[in-house]
């Protein structure tokens, strides 16, 4: 007999209300609403664009409309869950209720549902075949752990390349260590040449003007069970550059990538009498989101920069 799952709309608030400030993902790509599971959306790239329209127009004619060429493209949200187990037993010792155990669980599985959110949006900013060409892979010369490589004019000649002007710099935390004190930013920022020193976060923005500066703090385990662990930021060794317009949908306005989400991250709970002595509690999380990129051209990629 199969176990039967039922909503859960006190323990869905907390997973929607959770939040952890080490997570970037939701700050990129901002989450877009569909009504089905494959949806279509528009990909802009520049050389279907920047042609200039005739505007001369006679007293009865019909002007000329204008609108941004696009490729229509289609997309299917992923199914993603994780679940917990809640022994009966736990609850019976009278140590603990029902409900504290299960906030507790939801909390849990909110966060590593999170980290693997943002490990999926980590990688595929990292993949270069995504930026229609706006990549560039850092020669041994060139790469920040030398902190008087002109980091200021690297992305000043990167972001001429984007067809919008970013917005939006990300990077994980071990880049940012050397990003704050190269000293060609710190240099510009304090307008003295010899400066030395750390950029704070409002300072970095000042001296790239540029409006977002996100740095992603997540940390995962790269090896399976078993294996000896090695622990590495989220975010790699990657610069990316990217306009990011928050009101952006599937089939208007431009923006590097957005997020398509079916329906909201929901909370189950069910009970299966069957394992251990008194049974056992089931928490699962559960949503169905896929992130796409919209516009290749409004995104840039310095790789390996450390």
């Amino acid at each position: 007999m199969g176990i039967e799952f039922e909503v859960s709309e006190e323990l869905t608030g907390i997973t929607l209300a959770y939040a952890n400030k080490d997570f970037i993902a939701d700050k990129i790509f901002h989450r877009v609403p569909v009504g089905t599971s494959t949806f279509s959306y528009k990909q802009y790239k520049k050389d279907l664009n920047l042609q200039l329209p005739e505007t001369l127009v006679g007293d009865s004619g019909m002007p000329n409309s204008v609108d941004f060429a696009s490729e229509n493209k289609y997309a299917t949200v992923r199914g993603d869950a994780l679940m917990d187990e809640i022994p009966q037993s736990k609850i019976s010792d009278g140590k603990d209720n029902l409900e504290d155990l299960q906030g507790d669980s939801v909390e849990m599985l909110t966060n590593v549902f999170l980290a693997c959110r943002e490990k999926r949006l980590a990688d595929l900013l990292a993949d270069e075949t995504v930026y229609n060409g706006n990549s560039k892979t850092l020669t041994n010369d060139e790469k920040l752990t030398d902190t008087s490589v002109d980091l200021l004019s690297m992305i000043e000649d990167t972001r001429l390349k984007c067809w919008f002007e970013p917005n939006t710099i990300i990077m994980s935390r071990a880049v940012y260590s050397y990003v704050r004190r190269n000293q060609s930013l710190v240099s510009a920022f304090h307008k003295n040449l010899n400066s030395h020193g750390l950029l704070l976060g409002e300072e970095l923005k000042d001296v790239l003007q540029i409006e977002n500066v996100f740095v992603g703090m997540g940390v995962a385990n790269t090896k399976k069970r078993g294996q000896t662990p090695s622990y590495a930021n989220l975010w790699g060794n990657n610069i990316i550059l990217a306009y990011i317009n928050p009101k952006a949908k599937l089939d208007k306005d431009m923006t590097f990538g957005l997020t398509a989400e079916k329906g909201k991250r929901q909370v189950f709970t069910a009970f299966n009498g069957i394992p251990g002595t008194d049974g056992v509690n089931y928490v699962k999380i559960s949503e169905k989101i896929t992130d796409v990129i919209t516009c290749p051209d409004c995104g840039y990629l310095l790789k390996n920069v450390i």
